[in-house]
């Protein structure tokens, strides 16, 4: 019998539709790492495979609360005794996406490592803006960082009633 994977996949999705250019990268790399490793994948419906092999659970929804999104990759993980999350993300929204599953593996009470895949920490900002995208806030880092630095300067207790 084969041994189940310890390591967990979460791709977050940056911005709409699921055919965008940055939810493309996001997702082909989320799915290299799953075919390679044979390791399931948490994400949402804007991220979107090429293989079938893949064992994926999606959340429900679209435009999913970042928060919410890592709260129930926390359940899936403990679910399946995943020891280790590693994050595929757009670099601008790596902090809080870090940030989120840290504390809800806190909430939680479980035991699980986060990690970062290399080509997400080696790339540079203006790489991940998309300006065909339907959720304007993705489409340059003027739209992005307004939101994004008062969402990660806010107490984490108003954060939570916020971003549930």
């Amino acid at each position: 019998m084969e041994r189940p994977p310890e390591i967990g996949i979460v791709a977050f999705a940056f911005g709409t539709p699921a055919s965008s250019k940055i939810n493309n990268r996001i997702a082909r790399t989320a799915e290299q790492a799953a075919l390679t490793r044979r390791n399931p994948v948490f994400t949402q419906e804007e991220i979107t495979f090429r293989s079938s092999p893949i064992d994926v659970t999606r959340i429900a929804g679209t435009e999913v609360p970042t928060l919410r999104i890592a709260r129930e990759a926390v359940a899936w993980a403990q679910k399946r005794k995943l020891h280790y999350i590693c994050i595929s993300c757009a670099l601008p929204h790596l902090k809080r996406c870090k940030r989120d599953l840290l504390n809800a593996i806190r909430e939680a009470g479980a035991t699980i490592e986060v990690s970062t895949f290399f080509d997400v920490e080696n790339s540079t900002m203006d790489e991940w803006f998309d300006p065909a995208s339907t959720q304007k806030r993705v489409h340059s880092a003027n739209t992005w960082w307004p939101r994004e630095i008062a969402l990660l300067l806010m107490p984490f207790w108003l954060y939570k009633i916020f971003a549930s």
